[in-house]
């Protein structure tokens, strides 16, 4: 019994742990700008763990904990969603409290080709770093194989395009609000009557086992008729509604205030 509930107590444990984590990105406006982009624009977007980052993790991977990342450059858009998207490198650093210190996150998306892309096909990359931000638009895919990440048909070298970044300049980053977990459903509660009833056939049920075990059957079988009556008249006294009980007792209290006694009271008259 107490395996069962230390068991009980660390899957709710887990749960909670378990909460998907949103972390959001904010980049600098862009310094530098090239058509279609512009010093208005700048990197923005988000990724979903399945649970919070660890606190004090080395800049390291962690695609393998992300569960979807949404972002755009202000000109293209990079979604876990697109199949065209490509991760090349997904790295960040946390500190004490959890929260993003250090990151390298770089992703592609295809513009033009279809699987397996070839060098020469189009390609916008997006690339955020600990000291700012760089981006490309319709760049010249050179080398095609497979990303730091191990993504294969990734576009790993680049040529020409159109570039805005602010490398001087760092993004931040934010956790936002932890996704609330559906409601839990209520438990119907058994009424005092049903769970005197329920007591009484499991410890009949134990009585017959136990006497049954001393070759004492037909006594054995008594027992469990005689406490099965008996649960099921309070359980027929559980279907009766309690307003009813009430105003029963409310009848009798007031029929029998003066001491009148069930021989006195009062017949219905003959024809």
């Amino acid at each position: 019994m107490d395996r069962i509930f230390a068991f009980l107590i660390a899957a709710v444990a887990s749960l909670s742990a378990s909460a998907a984590t949103v972390y959001q990105y904010v980049g600098p406006n862009y310094a530098t700008a090239a058509s279609p982009y512009t010093t208005a624009q700048r990197v923005t977007g988000q990724f979903t763990t399945a649970s919070p980052l660890a606190p004090n993790l080395p800049l390291a991977s962690v695609l393998a904990q992300v569960t979807s990342y949404s972002f755009s450059d202000g000109v293209n858009s990079y979604a876990s969603s697109d199949p065209n998207a490509r991760v090349i490198e997904f790295k960040v650093a946390t500190d004490a409290a959890g929260a993003i210190s250090g990151w390298t996150v770089e992703l592609n998306e295809w513009e033009s080709g279809t699987p397996p892309h070839t060098a020469g096909n189009l390609v916008s990359s997006m690339n955020i770093i600990g000291s700012g931000d760089l981006v490309l638009d319709s760049a010249n895919c050179s080398t095609v194989g497979t990303s730091l990440e191990g993504i294969g048909d990734s576009c790993t070298s680049t040529t020409g395009g159109s570039v805005a970044s602010n490398l001087s300049s760092p993004g931040t980053w934010s956790i936002a609000a932890t996704p609330a977990a559906p409601a839990a459903a209520a438990v119907p509660a058994l009424s005092e009557w049903m769970t005197l009833a329920l007591a009484l056939l499991l410890a009949s049920a134990a009585a017959v086992g136990l006497r049954s075990s001393r070759g004492r059957h037909r006594e054995g079988s008594m027992l469990m008729r005689a406490a099965a009556a008996l649960a099921l008249g309070c359980a027929l006294i559980a279907t009766v509604p309690a307003e009813a009980v009430a105003s029963g007792i409310e009848v009798r209290t007031v029929r029998f205030a003066k001491g009148e006694s069930s021989a006195n009271a009062p017949r219905p008259a003959r024809r």
